[in-house]
């Protein structure tokens, strides 16, 4: 049986060739801008960012699986789409830099499979979202060099839509179909329909809106469309040169004078330190509580921090110089010296904490990091023991860091220390209870400040001001729900809100 269609020529293959390696594209820019412009545009984040970032994510991984996706970019991907429901629950700062972050693992690794897996990847992606508004010089180039034949063009357009018309039909049909043998389906399939009819019918176009689709465009040409790896390794992806000294002995004696004379300074310190705050637990007379165990924290992590980076320097010398048995040695004990600081920075911390009775969301932050710079130094301990290689120390504490970003956005930190000042007011420990810093935390401590409005403690006072404090949200957040826009869902907030206006209406 003869097929009635006739044959295409060659200049018809050529041309459908080349409009089927942009059409991917120019689709995938296109669904991503009408979704974001739909989820996102004069909403807050919430649940509409997260739909948005998951489909750009799944979007991102349909465009890739004919060429590939390693195993690291469906990592990042379910590590995103992680990150995407806590976008849905509470959005916030930690959360934003992890999806940052997992978006540039998921281009690098899905588009620049030639390079070397890793940061070299990511830091492509990186200099390519950078160079984002030079992709639509790419697009215009690529467009102009299709070629001018009208009647190619013609008879290539008709065969596209016959490629996409089938599936169109069949899914139209099964919609349908399968709408009307399942209610809960067809409510749901009935209620979209109507909110995107309503959003057609009240659309408008304004120059903010129009920027926002420029910026939308822009970002999703460049995500889907990457500009090609460069030829040579950027400066930031090469491997990092061993420092060459042109006197090795002096580099050497240097570096034992350096290390000498920073283990006795940090002795002398670690001394004060285990005298009043390990053995007497207080400061001598004439010093400030506040300023030894508070703002001497924060110089105390700084010494630490730059401890580690100036032993890094070192041990980046040549094998003649780093190498040294002798060196070494100081350089270990200069990192013990530097845990036994960071054990009385976390003193200080359960000090100070004693002595005021608040615990704060930046202060549980506050120790996660010592433990961060902590196990910082046990990375150095191999770093120096086995060699320079600044490679593998800096993606050691890469990932340690990403995988307390990573779980920080999960955990309730402000929820966590309200929760901890009211308990330790209600048992009468003798520390007080700031209600009005209570208020002032957010939604997180609301049901911290329900604890105190409902069972009350030593102060009765307080369970006033608590309850006072609580018909002021109630009616704030009423009417914020009243018109609150399901693309702004934040689980955690609205679950909180409607705690607090049932309490406040008994």
């Amino acid at each position: 049986m003869t097929s009635q269609f006739p044959p295409p020529s060659p200049t018809d293959v050529s041309v459908l060739r080349r409009d089927l390696r942009l059409l991917p594209t120019v689709c995938a820019v296109a669904a991503a801008t009408l979704l974001g412009d739909f989820l996102m545009w004069q909403a807050m984040p919430g649940l509409g960012l997260a739909i948005f970032l998951a489909t750009l994510a799944a979007i991102f991984s349909a465009h890739r699986l004919a060429t590939g996706m390693s195993l690291r970019a469906w990592l990042g991907a379910a590590l995103l789409l992680g990150a995407c429901v806590q976008t849905a629950i509470e959005f916030c700062l930690t959360n934003a830099i992890v999806v940052f972050v997992l978006l540039l693992v998921l281009l690098g690794e899905g588009s620049y499979p030639q390079l070397a897996g890793g940061w070299a990847r990511w830091w492509e992606a990186f200099v390519s979202m950078c160079a984002a508004p030079a992709r639509w010089i790419w697009l215009a180039r690529s467009v102009s060099e299709q070629p001018s034949h009208p009647g190619a063009r013609a008879a290539a357009l008709p065969r596209l839509l016959r490629i996409v018309a089938p599936a169109a039909l069949l899914a139209a049909l099964f919609t349908v179909v399968l709408g009307k043998g399942n209610a809960i389906f067809g409510n749901f399939l009935s209620h979209a329909l109507d909110r995107t009819w309503q959003w057609v019918l009240r659309f408008d176009f304004s120059p903010a809106r129009a920027v926002f689709w420029l910026i939308l465009a822009t970002l999703a040409l460049a995500y889907f469309r990457p500009r090609d790896a460069a030829k040579k390794p950027r400066f930031f992806a090469r491997v990092p040169g061993v420092w060459q000294r042109r006197d090795a002995t002096v580099a050497r004696w240097q570096s034992y004078c350096a290390l000498g004379a920073l283990n006795a300074l940090f002795f002398i310190v670690n001394t004060i330190d285990v005298v009043f705050l390990w053995h007497r637990g207080g400061v001598p007379a004439g010093v400030d509580l506040k300023a030894y165990l508070h703002e001497g924290t924060h110089s105390v992590i700084a010494a630490t921090v730059l401890s580690a980076i100036v032993l890094g320097v070192l041990f980046q010398q040549a094998g003649e110089v780093s190498r040294g048995r002798g060196l070494r040695v100081l350089a270990q004990v200069w990192i013990a010296q530097n845990l036994v600081l960071l054990a009385g920075a976390c003193l200080r911390w359960r000090l100070y904490l004693e002595a005021t009775g608040l615990l704060t969301a930046k202060r549980i932050h506050l120790v996660c990091f010592l433990g961060l710079v902590a196990l910082g130094f046990v990375f150095l301990v191999l770093h120096i023991e086995r060699g320079p290689d600044l490679r593998r120390l800096l993606w050691r504490n890469a990932v340690a860091t990403f995988a307390l970003f990573y779980a920080l956005q999960f955990i309730n930190t402000t929820g966590l220390a309200a929760h901890r000042n009211v308990s330790a007011w209600q048992r009468a420990d003798g520390h007080g209870l700031d209600v009005q810093y209570l208020g002032e935390q957010g939604e997180n401590a609301w049901p911290a400040l329900l604890r105190v409005a409902q069972q009350g403690g030593p102060d009765e006072g307080h369970a006033g001001t608590a309850r006072m404090r609580l018909r002021q949200i109630a009616e704030q957040e009423q009417a914020r729900l009243a018109k609150e826009d399901w693309r702004e869902i934040q689980f955690r907030r609205d679950v909180h809100a409607r705690a607090v206006i049932s309490a406040a209406s008994r």
